[in-house]
């Protein structure tokens, strides 16, 4: 049986020169997405590493939240214990204006120098390796950091500067975390590909155009906002009114965008190869289609909602999981683990909606495959679960904050929402085509596997006795009505 399988899926594969290219292609611009996405996880790794460091050794309290205001020529910067909207008091402290001078004491003159030299280690080995140590005033309390530069000279970043840098630490952060995001994405990509090829299913030929198109428009965005943040790190350390006078980041966002840049040229090449191979697979799956001899209209509409409502399963997935591990992963170590009142709630809600999600799934797979209605029920009720919990969270003001101040994240939340209606939505749909012939036809499939019957893709040989003879067996029947299985069907 899994020989025969595995048989099956490469004959699709190398059926003819486009399925062979689309599968191919999505590999490649796997590979090509994967090595750029890594060299930018490196990149920005580092200097969140040396932030990091920076404000442990410099005691910056942890519990505040960086809010900027105004726009990228005049702005402010608060440093707030509790989310800046939605409270009853004022919770924020102006540390930064970029019309005004410093709020605290002055850095003395002549400490405007880059850090080319400082000396950053792997992350795994941050707190040993960091040339950075603190000072301290004569009370015990620390002032400040030096940092020292591999050419042998120190540069003191007093406290204020210290303070400063919480707006760049949770920024790179939150890239680190993306970048992360980025690299299993295109795997995912991958996968949803393969489907197309092997299930010659049109709904997932959608979805890896929408896909793709998605994550195209995300590059043009990614690489405009790495331009604008570094105008605003730029005016908080080196600028004028800054209290710092120290370039920390000297070639970092050169280098971001440049490798965004890269990220957003194969994005947009790969979307359009995407598009010319999806038209000719389309156009291929047509001809297909009047060749064979398959079941009845209805059987085939039916069968396409069926997969229709597969890829929402597999986007809900997708996009669920990560929305929520991002989630839980800024309540455990960002800012707002330390302001959250409800922080184990939200907790609780994760480690349920996790544990569930693949029983939900495979729920939902084989209630509309095998037509089981109590099955089906509990899917939608699940789902019904996951879309009010999901809609709750926006009750909260650390996830509304985290909504608005993290683009990166509001994306996926809004799409693992929209796919989770939609999941609902064709289950429904699904429920009212029961009893309508999909799950015979579907079983019939599996007899044939059973029987060593290969459910392949055959040539064109007209003197072919074995195609013929295989053409004559395709009839079957059930319940009285006559349909036959396609050859060019794999078995589910």
């Amino acid at each position: 049986m899994a020989i025969i399988l595995l048989k099956s899926i490469y004959q699709r594969i190398t059926f003819n020169k486009t399925c062979l290219a689309f599968f191919l292609f999505g590999i490649v611009h796997c590979f090509a997405q994967v090595i750029i996405g890594s060299l930018l996880y490196s990149v920005d790794s580092e200097n969140s590493a040396l932030v990091t460091s920076v404000i442990r050794e410099a005691e910056v309290p942890r519990r505040e939240i960086a809010w900027l205001t105004g726009n990228s020529k005049e702005f402010k910067l608060h440093l707030c214990t509790n989310i800046p909207f939605g409270a009853t008091d004022n919770f924020c402290t102006t540390v930064f204006d970029s019309r005004h001078g410093n709020f605290s004491i002055p850095v003395a003159v002549g400490f405007r120098r880059s850090m080319d030299g400082i000396r950053l280690p792997r992350q795994s080995s941050i707190a040993h390796r960091l040339p950075i140590e603190p000072m301290y005033n004569i009370s015990g309390q620390t002032n400040g950091v030096n940092v020292s530069l591999v050419n042998g000279t120190t540069i003191f970043l007093d406290e204020q500067c210290t303070r400063l840098l919480v707006y760049p630490y949770q920024i790179f952060r939150a890239f680190v975390r993306e970048d992360a995001a980025l690299i299993v994405f295109q795997f995912w990509l991958v996968c949803i590909g393969f489907f197309v090829i092997v299930y010659e299913s049109r709904p997932h030929l959608l979805a890896t155009l929408v896909a793709r198109t998605l994550v195209t428009v995300w590059s043009s965005y990614s690489t405009w906002r790495s331009g604008h943040i570094a105008n605003y790190i730029s005016h908080l350390m080196i600028g004028a009114t800054s209290p710092c006078d120290v370039d920390m980041f000297p070639t970092y966002f050169r280098t971001r965008i440049a490798y965004e840049i890269s990220m957003l040229v194969v994005n947009a090449v790969g979307l359009l190869i995407s598009i010319f191979l999806s038209f000719k697979l389309l156009k291929m799956f047509c001809a297909q289609a009047r060749k064979n001899i398959d079941p009845p209209k209805e059987i085939i509409q039916i069968y396409r909602l069926f997969l229709g409502f597969f890829v929402c399963l597999q986007l809900s997935a997708f996009f669920l999981a990560t929305a929520m591990s991002l989630w839980i992963n800024e309540l455990i170590h960002g800012a707002i683990s330390r302001i959250s009142t409800s922080s184990h709630v939200y907790r609780g809600l994760f480690i349920a909606t996790t544990s569930l999600l693949l029983p939900w799934i495979a729920m939902g797979w084989f209630a509309v495959r095998r037509e089981m209605k109590k099955l089906l029920a509990a899917f939608l009720f699940l789902g019904v679960f996951y879309i009010a919990s999901w809609a709750a969270m926006f009750y909260s003001l650390v996830f509304r904050w985290t909504f608005t101040s993290w683009p990166f994240f509001a994306s996926l939340a809004v799409a693992a929402f929209v796919m989770l209606i939609a999941s609902c939505v064709l289950g429904v749909v699904c429920r009212k085509n029961f009893d309508k012939g999909l799950a015979h036809f579907l079983y019939v499939e599996d007899v044939l596997g059973k029987a060593n019957f290969q459910p392949g893709i055959f040539t064109n040989d007209a003197n072919d006795v074995e195609r013929a003879s295989l053409d004559s067996m395709r009839i079957l029947s059930s319940k009285g009505t006559k349909f036959v299985v396609p050859t060019n069907a794999i078995l589910l």
